[in-house]
């Protein structure tokens, strides 16, 4: 297996932001012979966003080693997608889960295991920010119009478009970015529930569904919204990229800091 290593002097001065990615079929977009194929994708704003606020983002694959590879990152991102499997907080797939990927699930609660228990900053997005709630071991609402009479689901719309107020709490991350409250995509059907271990609901829309959460004593931060899809650069992006320079410029942190093989990561 092919390694590279790369030393303090040839690294770039941003930090290295981790950010998951999603597997699905080629499709008819691909030649027949590969339409079938399974690929990693990872869609472009959340790369563009984290570069444009000053970090070099770092597209993980599902085959990379989780306890390795949050070694050589600075900062994570989990990004949104498919429902994260019911049935890791207690609840059995219904007729409304959607697209269940356990492969996915495995590879990303052992990356939010890993991220935890060094200090890593995290930015948990939709579905990411369930998985770092569910990983802690809090619960999901699985269906919110099944299950709490309200639709979050807002396909139909530009991804840009802001119908969602969510008020936040003082004293939070998201309120120290963004005030009393934010208006906000909304791309979900599933919500946070109970909190996980170490985790509090620090944003909540008007109908009470809980829309961001926080950690208590790590730079950890999980929002339902999509700030990826807001054509300005977001400030939760320049809180990540602030939080990742800060955990860079500890020396505790740079002990062997930046090998990675080449087969488990790729530079956008």
């Amino acid at each position: 297996m092919t390694q590279f290593t790369m030393t303090a002097e040839a690294l770039p001065a941003m930090p290295l932001i981790g950010v998951t990615g999603r597997v699905d079929r080629g499709g008819p977009s691909l030649p027949n012979v590969v339409g079938d194929a399974l690929m990693e994708m990872f869609f472009t704003d959340f790369p563009s966003k984290i570069r444009a606020a000053g970090g070099q983002p770092i597209l993980l694959s599902i085959h990379s080693d989780p306890r390795r590879i949050v070694e050589h990152l600075d900062a994570l991102v989990l990004s949104g997608g498919s429902d994260v499997d019911p049935r890791r907080y207690g609840r059995t797939p219904g007729p409304n889960s959607s697209m269940i990927d356990p492969a996915r699930d495995e590879f990303e609660f052992a990356l939010v295991d890993a991220a935890w228990e060094i200090g890593l900053p995290i930015l948990g997005v939709c579905r990411g920010h369930q998985v770092v709630n569910v990983a802690r071991g809090g619960t999901l609402i699985a269906d919110l119009p099944t299950d709490a009479g309200e639709a979050h689901s807002f396909f139909g719309y530009p991804r840009s478009y802001r119908p969602q107020q969510v008020a936040l709490e003082s004293g939070s991350v998201p309120h120290s970015l963004f005030g009393n409250s934010i208006h906000v995509n909304s791309l979900h059907h599933q919500a946070v529930d109970t909190p996980g271990s170490g985790l509090r609901i620090v944003g909540r829309a008007l109908d009470g569904v809980a829309e961001a959460i926080q950690a208590a004593d790590r730079p950890v931060v999980g929002v339902q919204w999509h700030p990826e899809f807001f054509v300005e650069i977001d400030p939760l992006f320049s809180w990540l990229v602030d939080a990742a320079t800060s955990r860079r410029t500890d020396s505790s942190h740079q002990t062997d800091h930046h090998r990675m093989e080449d087969n488990n990561v790729t530079y956008a």
